[in-house]
């Protein structure tokens, strides 16, 4: 379990308006992970969202101080 569940499932909850669904589909699947899985898997989706609209520049700031606190170990 990650200290970062909380806000991951928060992420997953997003609205579509937020983050894509299928990019939420895929931090939904991160609950649960060790936060070596989190921290790879945000950092993709972090660059799949940089260029795109499949995030807001808000969503994309709460993924990225995600994928720092993901660094810190348990």
């Amino acid at each position: 379990m990650s200290r970062l569940d909380k806000l991951l499932q928060t992420l997953a909850d997003a609205p579509a308006a937020q983050i894509d669904q299928k990019i939420t589909q895929r931090i939904a699947r991160l609950v649960g992970c060790t936060n070596e899985i989190v921290c790879t898997e945000l950092n993709e989706i972090r660059v799949e969202c940089d260029n795109s609209t499949l995030a807001t520049p808000f969503a994309m700031e709460v993924i990225s101080q995600a994928i720092e606190v993901s660094k810190i170990r348990d």
